[in-house]
């Protein structure tokens, strides 16, 4: 199937209308700001006032006070969702049947079913889309990826990774009805890491996690491959982690620091030999770059992290929701 749709190359600036005036918004104007071919030309919010601000505080210039509002709007290239995860799937639908194209901020959706009708969407439209998943654009977890395969720390069979932060208080993060929870915040992270380092089919997918107010705190992905290879990792929106991922070779090993981000990454050979790797960009503007590439060239998905590598990575986390349901390996925190 060819994957394209009408848009094409041009000389001026790729704007951008951002959906979501929060702060992954925020973070995302930061990063666009050292683009000299990227700019932000809208901000949409629910809440006009706030949109306004958002617009004069980043030398915006067009502010809507509703989602719709921007999809009556033409003057741009690509719609960014960064509004919080429970109405991602909605949006992007509207976008897509609009063909608007439109990358949607992690996670995509909710639900296995829900990325399946995005993409499909997508495929019968021929519109872009894609899913904001730092990591998968990041030239420095690329960058490890390639030493890894390359067998620069020999045979590999064990990934560990470990992810959190104490954010439990804010209302997205522990309210079922907005899509919280760790797995959803966090773990798509874990499970693309997996995915990108152990690129095998899965043998297996076992999980146990924490449950407070109808979702989980935390958990622990246990994912192992037909290759004898295996990816345990921690995710928690309560408790102060230290952010890394480690993958363990005959011949050394690898430290992803930071590893929602990747921006720097170890790898050691022996006890003594050390290399430092850093990236030199924002992964978030490396993020735009590749969204800005494909769509200036025609395709609906980013070569980068492409829709079949999308529903692999919800099919996981459905299988992981499964395992919660059916081993009954949740522990009901008072």
């Amino acid at each position: 199937m060819e994957r394209f749709c009408s848009m094409g190359i041009n000389d001026r600036h790729f704007r951008i209308a951002i959906i979501g005036a929060g702060r992954i918004a925020q973070k995302m104007v930061e990063a666009v700001k050292k683009s000299s071919e990227i700019s932000i030309v809208a901000i949409a919010s629910r809440n006009k006032e706030k949109a306004q601000l958002f617009a004069e505080k980043n030398n915006i210039p067009i502010s809507f006070g509703s989602y719709d509002e921007v999809l009556d709007y033409d003057e741009y290239d690509l719609i960014y969702i960064a509004t919080i995860n429970s109405t991602h799937f909605e949006i992007a639908q509207k976008c897509l049947m609009r063909h608007k194209p439109v990358a949607v901020e992690k996670p995509i959706c909710l639900d296995l079913q829900q990325t399946q009708r995005l993409i499909e969407l997508s495929e019968q439209n021929k519109t872009f889309i894609t899913e904001a998943m730092p990591l998968r654009y990041s030239s420095n977890m690329r960058r490890a990826v390639e030493l890894v395969s390359s067998g620069a720390i020999g045979e590999t069979y064990l990934l560990q990774s470990n992810l959190g932060f104490p954010c439990w208080g804010e209302t997205r993060i522990n309210s079922p009805e907005l899509g919280g929870g760790a797995l959803n915040d966090l773990g798509v992270y874990g499970i693309t890491l997996s995915r990108m380092f152990f690129p095998y089919n899965i043998a297996d997918v076992s999980s146990r996690a924490h449950f407070d107010k109808g979702v989980d705190s935390d958990n622990t992905v246990v994912l192992t491959f037909d290759t004898g290879r295996t990816s345990i990792c921690f995710h928690s929106v309560k408790n102060v982690v230290r952010n890394k991922a480690v993958i363990y070779g005959s011949n050394g090993f690898l430290i992803v620091s930071e590893s929602y981000n990747a921006n720097r990454v170890f790898r050691f050979s022996g006890i003594k030999h050390m290399r430092y790797y850093s990236s030199r960009k924002s992964v978030y503007l490396e993020e735009m770059e590749c969204f800005k590439n494909s769509v200036e060239h025609g395709l609906i998905e980013c070569p980068e992290y492409t829709h079949k590598e999308i529903i692999e990575c919800a099919e996981i986390s459905e299988l992981v929701r499964d395992s919660w349901n059916q081993n009954n390996n949740l522990i009901h925190c008072s």
